[in-house]
């Protein structure tokens, strides 16, 4: 084997057998999937950071989008509130999150039906491109 093609293979993180699966691969993943840039993953994964659980008959994860809000995931991600508004927007378009009021999101579950950002070690995602089929399961 050439110094090159180990080169690859320890740099290519679908190769790297002891590479473990961030959350931000999942995101990236999902983005390219619903057909939008990657670059939105960083307010994405901040957005997912504070949504609150809410207890009915179908739980659902809502999210208080207020101008302080904005304003903090703006400073988290060094990025101006227009983008953050720009990004929700792109994110309601694509069905990812749902306008329920003017400020308030229900987060999809068919994209983030977990419990925590913080325990997504049990992620498995699968995405069928020939028949346009995103299936995510969590394992705790």
């Amino acid at each position: 084997m050439s110094a090159n093609s180990n080169d690859n293979a320890s740099t290519n993180p679908f190769k790297a057998a002891d590479r473990q699966i961030a959350f931000s691969d999942y995101l990236n993943c999902l983005l390219a999937y619903k057909g939008l840039p990657t670059s939105l993953a960083a307010i994405l994964e901040e957005l997912l950071k504070y949504p609150v659980y809410v207890a009915s008959e179908e739980p659902t994860q809502l999210l208080f989008l207020n101008m302080a809000l904005k304003q903090q995931i703006a400073e988290q991600t060094g990025k101006t509130v227009k983008r953050v508004e720009q990004v929700v927007t792109k994110l309601v378009k694509a069905g990812m999150l749902i306008r329920v009021t003017p400020a308030t999101y229900q987060i999809n579950s068919d994209f983030f039906g977990f419990a925590s950002v913080a325990s997504l070690t049990g992620l498995k995602m699968e995405i069928d491109f020939k028949t346009n089929e995103f299936k995510a399961t969590f394992e705790p």
